[in-house]
């Protein structure tokens, strides 16, 4: 259990201001990418002469596929690796 401080009070992680920037950038990132194509859908129905549904389910089966394959090699990695080091690297 860690110990109090006199207030009562847990001491300050040192690495919370790390994670409060990786949630910043994760949630910046995951933004611009849909936002993007949603704004490039249009020209791409346009472009592919496919529905936007079409392109859609194009676009959630990708994202699938390279999340179904990427988690599996994580996992690997990180079952082999000490955790940090993989999730650093990204």
């Amino acid at each position: 259990m860690a110990t109090r401080r006199a207030g009562g009070r847990r001491p300050r992680c040192p690495g919370w201001p790390i994670v409060a920037a990786f949630a910043v950038t994760q949630t910046v990132g995951y933004g611009t990418l849909y936002y993007s194509f949603a704004v490039l859908l249009p020209p791409m129905t346009a472009d592919l002469h496919a529905s936007a549904t079409r392109v859609t389910g194009a676009f959630t089966a990708a994202i699938l596929a390279i999340g179904g394959t990427c988690g599996i090699a994580a996992v690997g990695i990180l079952a082999k690796a000490a955790s940090a080091s993989p999730m650093t690297g990204g």
